[in-house]
């Protein structure tokens, strides 16, 4: 059994990479007619019913892919730009937020049964909060099955030879204006091949020959980055980056 690629398996950056919606991935390698073909042969995933979609070409140089899952509903957008000759863009949007349901006749009628005002408001107010509550819950699965989606279509095309032959590997993050004031965006950009070279971990790595321990090394490092709650894959990451530049030394 051959093992299934991870995220991290095509990230420059030796680390995964949160590509959890809202996204946008620029400056992608590959033309925008290659990049539609393989977004719409591996789209759709390998069981039936785990996506379905609708795909649109807005104009000679974008297209739109309309996601849907038959209980969840809308999954979102994916849209695909033209930003070169060899060169595109992909922007995954999130699923809307799900209507609220009206209230069920069961729910009508026992409103209906209630005299006092009081009560009957107090009932109702429970009613719109579990109502609320339930809209919620089926947000929150349509945005984990989109993540689960888009999660599926990279690892597939990760293992496609025309993506590996475009794209190598996936850069480190940087934030978008989007995401500073809406903390929702995620801007990955694509790299040249091999891993990119960081001047944090090269400072990290001649700290610690200078004798600092690796600990009070890494915590200067998250300083440094930005980090403010480092996690394992961080601290991994770290660990993996030294330990290249000790071997080369």
């Amino acid at each position: 059994m051959t093992k299934e690629p991870t995220l991290a398996g095509i990230a420059a950056a030796g680390m995964p990479l949160p590509l959890t919606p809202p996204f946008i991935l620029e400056r992608i390698p590959i033309p925008l007619d290659i990049l539609d073909a393989l977004v719409e042969r591996y789209l759709p995933g390998l069981a039936p019913g785990w996506v379905e979609f609708d795909r649109e070409e807005i104009t000679g140089g974008s297209v739109l892919y309309r996601m849907r899952q038959e209980n969840l509903g809308d999954l979102g957008t994916i849209k695909l730009l033209k930003t070169g000759l060899q060169e595109s863009a992909m922007e995954v949007r999130r699923p809307p937020l799900p209507s609220p349901r009206d209230l069920t006749q069961e729910e009508r009628d026992k409103l209906a049964a209630i005299s006092d005002p009081g009560e009957r408001e107090r009932l109702l107010s429970i009613m719109i909060r579990l109502i609320r509550d339930e809209r919620n819950a089926r947000a929150r699965n349509r945005q984990k099955h989109q993540a689960d989606v888009i999660k599926a279509l990279f690892n597939r095309l990760a293992r496609d030879w025309t993506w590996q032959k475009y794209c190598s590997d996936l850069a480190q993050q940087t934030s978008t204006p989007a995401e500073a004031s809406t903390g929702g965006d995620i801007t990955l950009r694509l790299g040249k091949p091999g891993r990119r070279p960081d001047p944090l971990y090269d400072k990290a790595f001649e700290r610690i020959r200078g004798g600092e321990s690796i600990e009070d090394a890494f915590r200067r490092f998250c300083e440094e980055a930005n980090i403010k709650k480092p996690d394992k894959g961080v601290r991994d990451a770290f660990k993996a980056a030294i330990k290249r530049r000790q071997n080369k030394s």
